[in-house]
């Protein structure tokens, strides 16, 4: 299973391997939910909702740490920064507040296909990658 939720459409697409078949579902328009659709498609009940995140604390340390400069070669960028003792995500000329989730997983409600992600740490510890759905972005700075 894999949803896809891009600028002006959205996808899913679903696998049984069991039944040796596959859907695809596309949609032009963004923000569409088709996951309820293709899961019905093989007979298949809904997913359960996902157990709610909970916010844990951000240390100012931790956050100077994942500031700086996020670039993947395509390219997509984005920055970390922290305004005002918080960590912000800068992207598209907005500023979007960051919350950690988890141990190196964050959200910046709002932020789209940014909403989410996760930092990859080199072999040193130091943030090396922000991970957002299927791209790595290398840490410039």
């Amino acid at each position: 299973n894999h949803s896809g939720n891009r600028t002006g459409y959205s996808s899913v697409f679903e696998i049984s391997p069991a039944e040796k078949t596959g859907v695809v579902i596309l949609s032009n328009r963004q923000g569409a939910t088709l996951n309820r659709s293709a899961r019905a498609l093989f007979g298949l009940p809904p997913q359960p909702p996902l157990a709610p995140e909970t916010v844990q604390p951000l240390s100012s340390a931790e956050a100077a740490e994942l500031s700086g400069t996020y670039l993947n070669r395509a390219p997509i960028a984005t920055e970390l920064a922290v305004r005002e003792g918080k960590l912000v995500l800068l992207a598209a000329g907005k500023t979007f507040a960051v919350e950690k989730t988890a141990a190196d997983s964050y959200r910046a409600p709002g932020a789209g296909q940014l909403t989410r992600f996760r930092i990859q740490r080199g072999a040193d510890g130091r943030p090396e990658y922000m991970l957002v759905e299927v791209w790595a972005l290398a840490k410039q700075n």
